[in-house]
């Protein structure tokens, strides 16, 4: 404090790092302002400004058809999910409902998650922001502040029904997550199992108790947004019956023992996310119901010499799936960087409401992909 001639409360000395000890605005917590010539946070350098996207080009023909203004919108957010599925050239039969649906939407080769664990990565992608920007307390299994504000919250508000479901006891409403939800079920949520050796099997709980919302007529009679969280293929990796042999060949190690079992996980999962899919084609208004997969972090199989997530942001445990389908929009890939923090933006321009105000949303809108 003695040597911190421009209280900013950082000194130059005792490795305080102060890079401008008579300029207040410049300390190592300052906020950094790109391109304005200015180091304010003693980094070494101003941040240059972001990269301008790359532009996509798209298909043949695809011209941007207007969306039907009744669009309907559901997220499936799966817990673990790696890139080895087969729309992503993963070359095990684990997702054939997944592969279906990605040979109709805009698949997202490189897009990335913004945490490699639960509690930290779905909050920020239903809030628009990345973690260090949100209300939340400390907690491994963070809960969220009301001060937030959910892609819930915005549709409610847009006249929009909002319902949901998920399978384990994190996703219930002192989390925070469930904001802005008419109808949380939490019927799949099993009494016990999901401690730290989760033996707990889900998938099909899950998907029956998204049916029954679905098959209600007081929730799909207007627009509606669901969000469905399955569990599954996080660890403990229960066996199931029916896997495809090829999913365990030359499962010789133990690692490869793990991944093959996590591999029937997926598709166990897959399995049953299906039948919600083709509840979906064979309703009415299923040909104006958008649908987005996605999942909240990876996982390493003696990737980088460790087999778990949650400590560290390799490809593995960061890069995830992502596929967007929307009715009307020829398929194609996107060979270029996304990430999360973009989704609720791209969200609410495919259920046309409108962009809040600048600064209230860290992402921009995909709907140019």
């Amino acid at each position: 404090r003695v040597t911190d001639r421009d209280h900013d409360g950082a000194s130059y000395l005792f490795g305080g790092g102060d890079c401008d000890d008579s300029d207040p605005t410049r300390y190592p917590d300052a906020i950094e302002i790109p391109g304005n010539g200015i180091d304010e946070d003693c980094s070494g350098a101003d941040l240059p400004l972001p990269v301008e996207w790359p532009l996509i080009t798209r298909p043949p023909g695809a011209n941007s058809p207007a969306l039907d203004p009744e669009m309907n919108l559901i997220l499936v957010t799966i817990d673990t999910l790696r890139t080895d599925v087969g729309f992503m050239g993963y070359d095990k039969p684990v997702t054939p409902n997944l592969d279906a649906l990605a040979a109709q939407s805009t698949v997202f080769d490189r897009a990335y998650s913004m945490a490699s664990y639960t509690g930290k990565s779905v909050g920020p992608i239903l809030i628009g922001k990345y973690p260090s920007e949100t209300d939340r307390d400390g907690g491994h299994f963070n809960t969220y502040a009301a001060s937030n504000t959910l892609i819930t919250e915005r549709l409610k508000e847009a006249g929009v029904r909002t319902l949901g479901a998920a399978s384990h006891w994190y996703f219930v409403p002192w989390s925070g997550l469930t904001q802005g939800m008419d109808l949380w079920d939490t019927s799949a949520v099993p009494s016990s199992g999901q401690g730290d050796n989760d033996t707990s099997v889900t998938s099909s709980e899950l998907s029956d108790a998204a049916l029954r919302l679905l098959a209600a007529p007081e929730n799909t009679e207007g627009r509606f947004f669901m969000w469905l969280h399955y569990f599954d293929p996080h660890e403990q990796y229960m066996p199931h019956d029916g896997v495809p042999p090829e999913v365990a060949e030359d499962a010789n190690t133990p690692s490869a023992q793990s991944k093959a079992a996590y591999d029937g996980e997926v598709w166990f999962t897959d399995k049953h996310l299906g039948r919600v899919l083709d509840f979906i084609q064979s309703q009415p208004w299923g040909k104006r119901t958008a649908i987005v997969v996605t999942s909240d972090h990876g996982e390493a199989f003696d990737d980088h010499s460790m087999s778990w997530h949650g400590f560290e942001i390799w490809e593995c445990l960061v890069r995830v799936p992502l596929l967007v389908y929307v009715p009307g929009l020829l398929p194609h890939h996107v060979p270029v960087k996304r990430s999360q923090v973009d989704l609720v933006p791209t969200l609410l321009d495919i259920m046309g409401v409108s962009q809040p105000e600048a600064g209230e949303l860290s992402g921009r809108s995909m709907m140019g992909d």
